[in-house]
């Protein structure tokens, strides 16, 4: 099942999103059979904040009386949706989630070749996520190893264009490591893949 582009607007989530925006809270808070007004908005209240399917899944919502699913399930049904359509997109997010998943510890290193001389501790504590790039996981999801690399190429050009190649007290940028699942790859500070193959390399930590 193809799945690309999932978070893009024209989803099922979406359109079930703009009909509860536009309908009686109240008159769907009766429909799911909520014995607490109060409770029943609050749950919509959650559910209209959130943007995508898979946020609102993921958000571990639980009322006494339904999880995120369910809500979504039984909400979808009360709304006329069909059950084929919800049972389909509920299979692209699960398609989604997996593939999503595989990215959660994926991150890009700075490595600037660090030794620490006369450095106080606590300010290596403060400054330490200036050597940890965050990558927004969403951008690599259903893309392919050349995509993905291009994709973090281009944030690490960004990266060291913004700090001209200097983090401070961790010193002159020297290379990035990109960390993928248990695997690493090296890009020069110029955005290149220096070897197009896994690099062995040691976990980088603050050592007291």
């Amino acid at each position: 099942m193809k799945v690309e582009g999932y978070e893009m607007s024209k989803n099922l989530y979406n359109i079930i999103h703009k009909q509860v925006a536009h309908a009686s809270i109240e008159e769907l808070i009766d429909k799911l059979e909520y014995s607490s007004t109060k409770k029943g908005l609050k749950s919509f209240e959650s559910f209209l904040s959130h943007k995508t399917l898979h946020s609102w899944l993921s958000s571990g919502h639980y009322d006494f009386k339904y999880s995120a699913i369910d809500f979504y399930i039984k909400l979808a049904e009360v709304l006329n949706i069909s059950r084929e359509d919800v049972s389909s997109e509920l299979e692209r997010y699960k398609l989604y989630k997996h593939e999503l998943d595989k990215f959660s510890d994926a991150y890009i290193f700075v490595n600037t070749n660090f030794k620490r001389t006369t450095e106080p501790i606590h300010a290596l504590a403060i400054c330490g996520s200036q050597r940890r790039l965050e990558i927004e996981k969403a951008l690599l999801v259903f893309k392919s190893e050349a995509e993905i690399f291009s994709i973090i190429s281009t944030q690490i050009k960004t990266h060291f264009k913004q700090t001209q190649g200097d983090i401070g007290i961790w010193g002159n940028v020297v290379n990035y490591v990109f960390h993928l699942s248990e695997q690493t790859y090296l890009f020069d500070t110029n955005g290149k893949l220096i070897e197009n193959i896994p690099i062995d390399e040691p976990k980088v930590s603050l050592v007291l």
